[in-house]
């Protein structure tokens, strides 16, 4: 990808990208060309707004340092486990056995 570190813990490999310009031009176009399922794919909805609301609004004085903190964390609270909401937006590519049965 060009881009990130690979490392170990345990017996795991973590893939981190810690440069914000890697997110917006690599990361985040790849997971538009290529999006993920099911409730993966709303934290990725999540995260990307984060981001961009963060990227966005780091060097403008438009938010204090505490809403905007305060804004990222409610978004993370609707990730992962936190999810009460599991709708998928009408355009997400839905891959489920109606769905095949269709294209057969």
């Amino acid at each position: 990808m060009g881009c990130g570190r690979i490392s170990t813990d345990r017996n795991t490999l973590v893939f981190t990208i810690s440069k914000l310009k890697d997110i917006e031009t690599i990361l985040i176009p790849l997971f538009e060309q290529f999006p993920l399922n099911t409730t993966k794919y709303l934290d990725y909805l999540s995260f990307k707004k984060a981001f961009f609301f963060m990227f966005i609004n780091r060097n403008t004085y438009s938010l204090n340092r505490d809403n905007l903190y305060s804004s990222i964390l409610q978004l993370k609270n609707t990730m992962n486990n936190s999810r009460v909401t599991f709708d998928l937006p009408e355009n997400h590519i839905r891959i489920t056995n109606n769905y095949l049965v269709g294209l057969l």
